[in-house]
């Protein structure tokens, strides 16, 4: 009887901590939403401190925001390999620090950050969105690529039902389509593909990841209503948000691509611009 009493009492300690580990890797598969605690406006933008780590949103012209994140303590430096433009000449911006949150006006653009969760969102100067980072928006996770310890490195933004994502390169093989709404992509270069991280909305604006490690597009999360770019190796985001004329970014950011590529992807750009009437 002794023996059975013990018994019991050991199988509810074993069923207790069996319940805690569940809890505690539940919570480890959480995405973190960093809090903004703090911020500093400077000449090119601004630099946000959070609860872990920082964010920065630079003012590169009136229509491109450059944003980057980290869960360190500083951000790494290093030049890029897809982007040429030194950014001498700085457009003027105002910020404006709300309860909730902190909103960066510039001659076309407001872009507006939660405090809480430090989600972007990007308007005209009307108060029309034109896209919006997602709640569970930026996120740098452990990981292991062969046998060496980094980072994934992820973004993700709300899709309405109705947009349309266009871009990602060349991968006719493997869907027939070149919108990739609705579907997700392997960004790795194969026999007759090649892959470019540009993305360009029917809304109205584009986006391009500066990260040079394999990547992959998921096209419907969430019902389709959400998309999000994952690159398997780095220490922070970095992606470029354009709209309106900015869309014809060749001379901004394909200026070094090879003759062949640059046409093709100058094409696409027109074709994309003629549709959008910008």
């Amino acid at each position: 009887m002794m023996f059975k009493k013990v018994f019991h009492k050991g199988a509810k300690v074993r069923q207790s901590i069996a319940w805690f580990v569940f809890l505690l890797a539940g919570m480890s598969a959480m995405p973190a939403i960093a809090v903004i605690k703090s911020f500093k406006k400077a000449a090119d933008g601004v630099t946000f401190t959070l609860d872990k780590g920082l964010m920065k949103v630079l003012i590169r012209r009136d229509d491109i925001i450059e944003v980057k994140y980290t869960i360190f303590d500083a951000f790494e430096i290093k030049p890029s390999l897809v982007v040429n433009n030194k950014w001498v000449q700085h457009s003027p911006y105002q910020v404006t620090d709300g309860k909730t949150e902190v909103v960066i006006t510039t001659a076309k653009l407001k872009v507006k950050i939660n405090k809480a969760t430090n989600a972007i969102t990007y308007t005209d100067l009307k108060g029309n969105v034109i896209t919006a980072e997602d709640s569970d928006n930026k996120s740098i996770t452990p990981a292991t690529i062969a046998g060496i310890s980094t980072y994934n490195v992820t973004t993700q933004f709300a899709s309405p039902k109705d947009e349309a994502l266009f871009g990602l390169g060349c991968h006719p093989l493997d869907s027939m389509s070149i919108n990739y709404k609705g579907r997700n992509q392997d960004l790795a270069i194969k026999y007759l593909t090649g892959a470019i991280p540009v993305l360009l909305s029917t809304k109205g604006y584009g986006l391009m990841w500066d990260n040079y490690s394999a990547s992959n597009f998921y096209g419907a999360e969430a019902d389709n209503t959400k998309f999000k770019y994952v690159s398997e190796s780095g220490k922070q985001v970095d992606y470029f948000f354009f709209t309106g004329r900015a869309l014809t970014i060749s001379s901004i950011f394909i200026a070094q691509l090879p003759v062949k590529r640059r046409c093709l992807v100058n094409g696409l750009m027109a074709c994309f611009n003629r549709k959008t009437g910008t």
